[in-house]
């Protein structure tokens, strides 16, 4: 495990890129782990082996960037593009009517909370284009967006990664660790679900009500 640790401070150029080019394709608007990414890095910031700094800053630039490229896509050709690969990147047509309906009811605020909500964490910038929003809303709301996400989650993990070698001396409170983290993460799941779920609910009840 160190000498895999120490790897990854002598590449150090290479993991900031992994980083950059990460955050940037997800923020296009294809579904990969761009925030995940994000985060491991942070941990590794806590562990001395990366700077934080350069991986906050790296982590909001690729965010910034990535998201203006999938704000010209939605804009040009967005519902072409989502039409032939919509299904490839995990924005099916009742998730892009939900997106769409946020997007139409709140504006520019839903791209406050996009970073933490599903779809819309790497789907913003297209639906950001669809929509037309204008650009420089766009443009402010989406570094607002990776920023704040930045701010709450990679220090959480920087802070995690600092206390990672206590946390393994205590196996016990490890386990509970990943007991607490394996219900979030099924309460999460059963959230996305019911999320996704949510628009052809809507339509059986449009149907059965006429």
């Amino acid at each position: 495990m160190e000498a895999l640790l120490d790897s990854v401070a002598a590449w150090s150029w290479l993991v900031y890129g992994i980083i950059f080019m990460a955050l940037f394709i997800e923020s296009i608007g294809l579904p990969i782990p761009g925030l995940t990414v994000a985060l491991t890095g942070a941990a590794l910031a806590g562990q001395g082996r990366l700077d934080f700094w350069l991986v906050f800053g790296l982590t909001v630039l690729g965010g910034t960037l990535g998201g203006l490229i999938g704000y010209w896509v939605g804009l040009t050709g967005g519902r072409h593009f989502i039409g032939r690969w919509g299904k490839y990147i995990l924005i099916t047509p009742p998730r892009l009517a939900l997106g769409e309906q946020y997007f139409n009811r709140h504006g520019p605020k839903v791209l406050l909370a996009a970073r933490y909500l599903p779809v819309l964490c790497f789907g913003s910038g297209l639906l950001s284009g669809m929509t037309v929003l204008p650009y420089r809303r766009f443009f402010i709301f989406n570094i607002l967006s990776i920023a704040l996400w930045s701010s709450t989650h990679l220090t959480l993990a920087f802070f995690f990664g600092r206390s990672l070698d206590t946390l393994m001396n205590n196996i016990g409170l490890a386990m509970v660790v990943v007991v607490g983290l394996g219900i979030g993460w099924y309460g999460l799941k059963r959230w996305k679900r019911r999320f996704h779920l949510r628009p052809e609910l809507i339509a059986e009840t449009v149907t059965v009500e006429n």
